[in-house]
């Protein structure tokens, strides 16, 4: 299970202007992804694939797969002052996003919020403070990552009142056994059962009437 931590960022001064800056790059890469594809469609490219049904060989309109996007940024990330991992997450997150709404993306531009993801291999996490790209950026660690946290991805990100918020995703045994153990559920009171609980356990109806022909019995 995958659960997403967050803390503020200790942004003023010199960590507000290198996450800006880094965003604006995240910017230029994102516009990239989205430039390079408008183009190709742009000049009616188009993809031969097999048809599932025919077998034969379709054309359809050409858009990148991830793999093709990430050849196409790849060796940007020096230049653009980001982690190689960030710039890959970019085009992925393009290219995702692109397919779950079945269209061209928007520009990012000045007025978007900043974002900078990116990956586990990128990050080091010590004494509250987040290592990223030979940069240091403390934070307020209002909670700590479980012992056996295995962190997948991540963002900076910023809210409109142009804070830094650092977003950790990840992945951990303990939190899974506590949310078991702090679990809830749900009862619904029946007609044929007692009440049937949301885990799916039944509780099986008492039978009034047999107990009452017992003690009827008895009284004769």
């Amino acid at each position: 299970m995958i659960t997403t931590y967050h803390y503020r960022i200790k942004d003023s001064g010199k960590a507000n202007r290198v996450l800006s800056q880094m965003s604006r790059s995240v910017n230029m890469v994102w516009n990239f992804c989205k430039q390079t594809q408008q183009d190709a469609l742009k000049n009616k490219s188009v993809k031969l694939i097999d048809d599932k049904k025919s077998g034969e060989k379709i054309s359809i309109p050409y858009f990148f797969s991830s793999s093709e996007m990430d050849r196409l940024v790849a060796g940007s990330s020096k230049e653009l002052g980001l982690h190689s991992q960030t710039v890959q997450a970019i085009s992925q997150e393009y290219i995702t996003r692109r397919k779950q709404f079945k269209t061209l993306l928007r520009w990012r531009g000045k007025k978007s919020l900043g974002w900078v993801p990116f990956k586990s291999s990128a990050i080091k996490i010590h004494d509250g403070k987040i290592s990223y790209n030979k940069n240091d950026f403390s934070f307020w660690n209002s909670r700590e990552l479980p012992e056996d946290a295995k962190i997948k991805t991540g963002s900076f990100c910023q809210d409109k009142s142009g804070h830094w918020y650092l977003n950790i995703a990840f992945e951990s045994e303990l939190i899974r056994i506590k949310r078991d153990e702090d679990k809830e559920i749900g009862i619904d009171i029946g007609i044929k059962t007692l009440a049937t609980c949301s885990n799916g356990e039944k509780i099986d109806r008492p039978n009034l009437r047999k107990n009452a022909l017992k003690k009827l019995r008895y009284l004769k």
